[in-house]
């Protein structure tokens, strides 16, 4: 079962390892970046903040869907993180049940088209294109939203 799918850029870090993973349950988390897989250090950064009793798996975004779409995920606990409505938008239309997408922090790291920048919510500002991007994948879950931490209320974006 899928927990959550979230779109952060920095993918693991202390508020999504401290606190999302505990608050969730979840008993797996799957970081799906492709540059992330094949980087043995950035995945040994990433993997210090993990809980031990959490199963992480850095992979790429097709394996990523091939390991949500496999039964035998189906009794797993999924917390899922990616970097890019792209991507997010590849895996809602590759994988069912996926009802709703959390927008953590972006804006920050990711390139983007500086001219078409704006502001959706307190750390999240994307450019035309990624706008369009998080447009099209709410017209495929019931619900896109911003909530930095499980201890905060969630906030709609202004698209």
């Amino acid at each position: 079962m899928i927990l959550q799918l979230r779109i952060d850029e920095r993918l693991a870090h202390g508020q999504v390892c401290a606190g999302w993973i505990k608050f969730l349950g979840a008993s797996h988390f799957i970081i799906a970046n492709d540059e992330v897989a094949n980087d043995a250090f950035q995945k040994q950064v990433m993997s210090l903040g993990i809980p031990n009793d959490v199963k992480s798996i850095f992979t790429t975004i097709d394996k990523a869907i091939g390991i949500l779409n496999d039964p035998r995920s189906d009794p797993l606990k999924i917390f899922i993180v990616v970097k890019t409505p792209a991507d997010t938008l590849k895996i809602v239309n590759s994988v069912n049940g996926i009802t709703e997408v959390n927008i953590g922090n972006f804006g920050g790291i990711v390139q983007q088209d500086s001219a078409t920048k704006k502001q959706l919510c307190k750390g999240v500002t994307m450019d035309a294109g990624n706008v369009d991007l998080v447009k099209e994948i709410k017209t495929k879950v019931k619900e896109v939203y911003n909530q930095k931490a499980p201890n905060f209320s969630r906030v709609q974006l202004a698209l």
